[in-house]
């Protein structure tokens, strides 16, 4: 069992109140997360077998996905800021 698989979500660290807005994703020793709460309250929902499910905000994927510092991850992240800019300039 790996170590990242021993950790709970109950003992990942949380972010300070009004700092998800600057930056939704902190570490939690090697793994990127986003808060839970601040997540949930920017969910997506996407439909899948029929049914409504919620899933990261394109957003969060993207700054998750910057966070991470993958190399396979950076240009889906410019690819995801791409789509979020064209959807702002479509309000």
């Amino acid at each position: 069992m790996s170590a990242a698989s021993k950790t709970s979500p109950a003992r990942l660290p949380r972010s300070k109140p009004g700092t998800a807005a600057l930056f939704p994703a902190h570490f939690a020793g090697n793994r990127v997360t986003v808060p839970f709460e601040a997540a949930w309250n920017r969910r997506d929902k996407m439909m899948y077998g029929g049914l409504e499910v919620p899933v990261l905000s394109i957003e969060d994927t993207s700054c998750a996905k910057k966070a991470s510092g993958r190399p396979k991850d950076l240009p889906q992240a410019t690819e995801l800021d791409r789509i979020i800019a064209k959807r702002r300039q479509e309000k």
